[in-house]
């Protein structure tokens, strides 16, 4: 996850930088995150970076969508040279890592109908998973400390209000962030959290430490960037 946030931290970084070399600086570290990204094989944060980039294409100015036409063509172009390798031809096999998937989600999702209010608190999904067993077919994997899927572990863990609130919030800061006045600055905020939101389809970007640390890190700098230029403009 950390990677593909350099790519939306990259425009406003460039934007602002002065002098040729910086420049030159930045754009080897952008040119070191995306083979990074490529060799982590993980299609999950390349479809997360490419359709958040689509996102922002239909948001942002001239400017800005040039970049992140060029960030979807990268990601596009990922997945060309991936037509040969075994982990994407074989994803929808019957013991492929994404058919793993699909039983966790099938686990989790029995889990929430049987306790759909509160949930089952935190830390608990390891031993529900394998209390929940016995209702499906032999697990592809046991050790699953989490559901791979963010809106699953809201819910699980914080119960239907704590998922009700997550919501709420994403929906009000991207509401804030489309506000902003510098297009740069809320392409990085608007990108991190488009991300978070999409790759926590199939992943679950925020129940650790230093994911949720990140998660709240960007929000209140979206938030304290989006209160300076609205009591700027209130001040002219």
């Amino acid at each position: 996850m950390y990677l593909s946030l350099g790519v939306f931290i990259f425009p406003f970084l460039f934007k602002t930088a002065a002098g040729s070399r910086m420049k030159l600086f930045l754009f080897s570290s952008l040119l070191a995150i995306i083979i990074s990204l490529y060799f982590s094989y993980s299609y999950a944060a390349w479809l997360a970076v490419a359709l958040s980039s689509i996102l922002l294409l239909a948001l942002k100015t001239s400017s800005v969508k040039k970049y992140l036409l060029l960030a979807t063509a990268i990601i596009s172009i990922f997945f060309l040279f991936q037509q040969s390798n075994p982990k994407l031809s074989h994803m929808f096999e019957e013991r492929s890592s994404f058919s793993s998937r699909i039983m966790i989600w099938k686990s989790a999702l029995r889990i929430a109908h049987d306790n759909p209010l509160l949930g089952i608190g935190p830390a608990n999904f390891q031993g529900k998973y394998l209390e929940y067993q016995r209702h499906f077919p032999p697990y592809l994997e046991w050790a699953v400390p989490h559901p791979h899927n963010i809106y699953l572990a809201f819910w699980l863990q914080a119960g239907l209000l704590g998922l009700c609130g997550f919501l709420i919030l994403c929906h009000k800061s991207v509401s804030l962030f489309l506000k902003q006045k510098n297009t740069a600055l809320s392409a990085v905020f608007l990108g991190i959290f488009f991300y978070t939101l999409i790759h926590g389809i199939a992943d679950t970007p925020y129940w650790r430490n230093d994911l949720s640390y990140m998660f709240w890190t960007v929000f209140f700098l979206g938030i304290t960037s989006t209160r300076k230029d609205a009591a700027q403009k209130s001040n002219r």
